[in-house]
């Protein structure tokens, strides 16, 4: 897959995302392109461009996906950074998902769709060890990059340690390929199917939208099934969802967790 990656003339991040292209074998062709200054009429002149291809720049260092959307330029970047006061204040309390998950300081966990990896931030912040799947090679290059620009904050590094990243794809994931461990709970949280949101769409939600679709129904069957067989025999299952749409794979929960707006699926395995 090619990539176009802008960057001010002058600077040096692109020498990174080389590097963690070719260690973690995510195969993507980064295309350099110096530019004078990221603004945006000159992005958007790039993006006309190059409409078929995805286009990252590289801002202060940090990775930024755009796309031209109603003559404008959107940027979005992972930023963990923005998490901090969830994550110190995490609890079942306050985070749904810690309320379905029931997570412990000895749960492994397993998220299968990682993201931008908000949600397998706030699961680390509870559990013993994480390991966060992305099968979409560019979302992939986004979250090595954002743990190693973490990696450098001392105050990160306790979370950090918990937190495994594999390029690789849920429906065909193989604990044994990977010397991975059985999980206590494997979590899903699949590109939500078109018209299910019942509010306006976030920028990141549209940037993922990009790159990756909600799984048909054959891929949500394969995903679905999967995701079980990472599960020890008193392991969970946990789907996140919009809260009007059907379960995934069209397979009922054993019980549900939810608001207004999302529900959270629990699968028990035994």
């Amino acid at each position: 897959m090619q990539v176009l990656v802008l960057e001010q003339e002058g600077k040096t991040s692109f020498d990174k995302l080389i590097l963690l292209n070719q260690k973690h074998k995510l195969n993507l062709e980064l295309m350099h392109q110096p530019i004078t200054k990221p603004r945006d009429k000159i992005l958007q002149t790039i993006v006309k461009e190059h409409l078929d291809m995805p286009i990252l720049l590289l801002e202060k260092g940090i990775p930024h996906l755009i796309h031209h959307n109603e003559k404008t330029i959107t940027k979005t970047a992972l930023n963990w950074q923005s998490l901090t006061q969830r994550i110190v204040r995490a609890g079942r309390k306050s985070e749904l998902i810690l309320q379905a998950c029931k997570v412990d300081k000895d749960s492994v966990v397993i998220d299968g769709t990682a993201g931008f990896g908000y949600d397998g931030l706030i699961l680390a912040s509870a559990c013993g060890s994480i390991t966060l799947i992305e099968k979409n090679p560019i979302i992939a290059l986004l979250l090595f990059f954002e743990k190693y620009t973490m990696s450098q904050n001392t105050n990160w590094q306790k979370l950090l340690d918990k937190i495994n990243i594999i390029f690789d794809d849920m429906t065909q994931f193989s604990l044994m390929q990977k010397q991975q461990e059985i999980a206590d709970v494997v979590y899903l949280d699949p590109m939500f199917p078109k018209g299910s949101y019942q509010a306006k769409v976030s920028k990141t939600m549209q940037s993922l939208h990009l790159l990756a679709d909600a799984p048909n129904e054959k891929e949500a069957q394969m995903l679905f099934y999967q995701a079980k067989t990472c599960l020890h025999s008193q392991g969970k299952l946990v789907v996140k969802r919009p809260i009007y749409a059907k379960p995934l794979a069209n397979m009922l929960p054993n019980h549900q967790v939810g608001n207004d707006v999302i529900r959270f699926d629990i699968y028990q395995n035994n």
